[in-house]
């Protein structure tokens, strides 16, 4: 050590004195030879080490793996070769002719620009491969170009006449910033060099911006300040030279092969690591020539087999394959081998060392040489014995479950399809038995009640004592509540007008109720011709909608909705309802709801799909939240109906039809021979209305009136329509409601038949609901049966009288 220390000091110790003795020879040369000579030496100095530079980096080129290098020995072959035409151009010399100090000055500036912007860009190809001829040519063409100016154009800025012009001053301080750049570059890449070249290159640079600094203070070409400027000049070369010419010459790994010394020392650890990994792998590794022997296998693939490594060494992959996995291994193997692929991955069975049997997956992997042609494999081997075994265990396990999970599947298919059926049943039975109880409140209920104020009205219009009046009024009031109260508990129970009118009707006094109640504005479009043939189909499309409309009023915030009734290009009934108002996620219906309150809309379209789907149809729906929402029920087509009408509704039947004709004083052959005007002949009424106490409540106030009789009574739609075409009546007071033929049917028939006959429609249906369709059907009017007794009288008269 102490040795070592010593022969530092004593080189460093002789670089001190061998520096002192050329400061001291150079200034004596000045002061005694001349200045011209001074500079003259300075500047061959720097030449040669510039020179030296390009002559050892170009000729290790082939070597080089660092580009900065090559980079900065090819920019000093042009900033040697300036610098010896700025000497001899320098006052003195008359090379060039008489140009005075300004050539010498500007060849300094073009030298001292190439040189500083060389050195900054050379941090940039420090990891970079460059083509040496292009950068060569590249150099040449800049420095060319430079050198024109001056010489052939004579355009390069003035920078010496009579005094340091500004353009050399600015110059000056540009190459130092430059410089101060290119230092900042250098220090980023600090690690990427050798700890000395790097010294030695940054103490070159500090020291070129300092002599830049003082070449911008001399007055004369030949003072002290230029004198002290090339002293720097000359140190910096000579630093130069250190880091580049004797470290490159005595270290050369420091210089020209440092990323060459790098990679070594990283190949040998990946080696290190590579035989760590190899031998210590998880998994089995081997090396396998083309004939499948093994090259190289570690202590985990020995374990697997149960071999040591010298007996596996002289097998076969072959060898160790079953039997009978070997012809298909083989041939992938052989593929391998041949280079038609690159790799294959296979489960197979090996034979290890006792000849038990071990499961592996095996992964071959091809190595090639740098021509393409195959080398040797890499083989994986992993042992999975215990998964095979337990694979099988779960394999039996899985069989014996899924043939539970089979009979489990058909058991709850068999049970879901009967709660299906019984839930569809169930749905039908109750909406036959609300139907049941809606015909019992209408067909009997009412009806008696409707009697009962008839024949209350007719005892008020016969009773003269006043007193008598007000509990006959009062009385009245009673019976009219309880007409709207039953006929309230008949709607909501089944709206007769569904079965009465049929589908579109009823959609449409649903989106009057809709309305009334619940502020809800409902737009209908229901064409009357898609009507659903099957009780069934309209109860389920009715009750289906009138759910949606309350899924709108509760939860879709909106102002209003529409319903639209048609019929698709295939037949279906189609009935729509939509609504502009905040949507909703269609996965809730999948989901049947989910929770909360917004469930509740997921849950009740989930029951209208379910319903659906058990008679056949099924629900779409078109929603996002935010958008609105639209949902659509479809329906089978309907069967055909006979021309003029829908198919009747069935209706059970009140009893074999009964058909009672009552001949008046004028026979109804005899009217027309009757002498006198017309209008003394009394009008002809038949009653039709399968309620025989209203028929009686009925003739017995027509009977009162001196200009109407009665010509015949009817109990069913069919009896009405022949007493009818028999008798030919003026009027016919025709029920809505009757068993075997409706009254909507009936009045259509009569009036289609004879135009003279004048229906008035009587119903406990308001006359919002049913007006329309009679009068459709073809009727003069329409009455509520529970209205004034006077209306009736009123619409009997004023119906236009037939020709006598």
């Amino acid at each position: 050590m102490v040795s070592i220390l010593r022969r530092v000091r004593s080189r460093d110790l002789l670089s001190v004195l061998g520096g002192l003795a050329v400061f001291v020879g150079l200034w004596l040369t000045r002061r005694y030879g001349g200045y011209l000579l001074f500079h003259s030496l300075v500047e061959i100095f720097s030449i040669v080490v510039a020179f030296g530079i390009f002559t050892i980096f170009w000729n290790g080129r082939r070597f080089l793996d660092n580009g900065c290098f090559l980079f900065l020995g090819i920019a000093y072959l042009f900033v040697g070769g300036i610098d010896l035409l700025h000497a001899l151009a320098y006052e003195g010399m008359d090379v060039f002719g008489q140009h005075g100090s300004n050539l010498a000055t500007q060849l300094w500036i073009v030298a001292r620009y190439v040189e500083s912007l060389s050195i900054l860009a050379a941090p940039l190809f420090v990891h970079r491969r460059i083509n040496p001829y292009a950068l060569l040519a590249a150099y040449a063409a800049v420095v060319g170009w430079l050198l024109a100016s001056l010489f052939h154009w004579e355009t390069f800025p003035d920078c010496f006449v009579g005094e340091l012009t500004t353009f050399k001053v600015a110059s000056e301080y540009l190459i130092c910033l430059i410089l101060v750049v290119a230092l900042v570059l250098f220090y980023r890449r600090r690690g990427e060099l050798d700890a000395r070249v790097y010294r030695l290159l940054v103490a070159s640079v500090v020291v070129t911006v300092a002599a830049e600094l003082v070449f911008t203070s001399y007055q004369a070409v030949t003072d002290n300040w230029n004198m002290a400027g090339h002293f720097l000049k000359l140190i910096s070369f000579y630093l130069i030279y250190v880091a580049f010419v004797e470290v490159g010459m005595t270290n050369p790994y420091a210089v020209l092969f440092r990323n060459l010394k790098e990679s070594e020392e990283s190949l040998r650890r990946s080696e290190a690591r590579f035989r760590g990994t190899f031998e210590n792998a998880a998994v089995g590794i081997a090396h396998v020539d083309l004939e499948g022997r093994w090259l190289l296998v570690n202590q985990r693939l020995c374990e697997i087999v149960g071999y040591r490594r010298e007996e596996l060494l002289g097998k076969t992959l072959q060898d160790l394959t079953h039997p009978e996995d070997r012809p298909a291994h083989d041939e992938q193997f052989d593929a391998l081998a041949r280079g038609r692929i690159n790799g294959y991955s296979r489960e197979q069975r090996c034979l290890d060392r006792q000849g038990r049997t071990v499961w592996v997956n095996l992964t071959m992997t091809l190595q090639r040489d740098s021509s393409g042609r195959p080398r040797y494999s890499i083989a994986a081997v992993q042992d999975i014995t215990p998964l095979k075994d337990a694979e099988h265990e779960l394999t039996a396990i899985n069989e014996t479950l899924e043939q539970r999970v089979a009979e489990r599947t058909s058991l709850a298919e068999r049970q879901a399809a009967q709660l299906r059926v019984l839930a569809s049943e169930l749905t039908l039975a109750e909406q036959r038995e609300r139907r049941r109880l809606a015909q019992t409140l209408h067909d009997h209920l009412q009806q008696l009640l409707v009697t009962a104020k008839l024949k209350l009205g007719m005892l008020r219009r016969r009773a003269s004592d006043e007193a008598r009046e007000p509990p006959l009024a009062e009385l009245g009031e009673l019976l009219d509540r309880a007409i709207d109260a039953s006929r309230s508990l008949t709607v909501e129970l089944s709206p007769p007008i569904l079965y009465d009118a049929g589908l579109a009707p009823a959609l449409e006094w649903l989106g009057r109720q809709m309305h009334k109640e619940h502020g809800l504005p409902v737009e209908v479009d229901a064409d009357p011709h898609a009507e659903p043939d099957s009780d069934d189909w309209r109860v389920l499309i009715f009750q289906a909608v009138r759910e949606l409309l309350f899924n709108v009023v509760k939860h879709a915030q909106a102002d209003s909705a529409r319903v639209e009734m048609s019929r698709t290009q295939e037949g279906e009934i189609r009935v729509t309802v939509s609504d502009p108002g905040v949507g909703f996620d269609p996965s809730r219906v999948e989901a049947g709801g989910g929770s909360g309150e917004a469930s509740d809309v997921g849950f009740g379209l989930f029951s209208v799909r379910e319903r659906l789907a058990l008679l056949g149809g099924r629900l779409e729906i078109d929603a996002m939240p935010g958008r609105g929402a639209r949902v659509s029920i479809f329906g089978p087509p309907p069967q055909p109906r006979e021309p003029g009408g829908r198919a009747p509704a069935a209706r059970p039947a009140a009893g074999p039809a009964a058909v009672e004709t009552r001949v008046g004083p004028v026979a109804s052959d005899a009217r027309s021979a009757a002498p006198g005007p017309a209008s003394l002949a009394p009008i002809r009424v038949i009653l039709a209305d399968d309620h025989e106490l209203l028929r009686e409540g009925l003739v017995s106030l027509l009977r009162d009136q001196p200009d109407m009789e009665v010509v015949g009574e009817a109990s069913d739609g069919e009896a009405v329509v022949d007493l009818a075409l028999k008798t030919r009546p003026d009027v016919v007071v025709m029920d809505v409601s009757m068993p075997h033929l409706s009254g909507i049917e009936a009045t259509r028939r009569i009036t289609a038949t004879d135009p003279g006959i004048q229906v008035i429609g009587l119903s406990m249906h308001e006359q919002a609901d049913m007006a329309g369709a009679m009068r459709r059907a073809g009727a003069a009017a329409y009455l509520p049966k529970d209205g004034p007794v006077e209306d009736l009288i009123a619409a009997i008269r004023n119906a236009p009288a037939r020709p006598r």
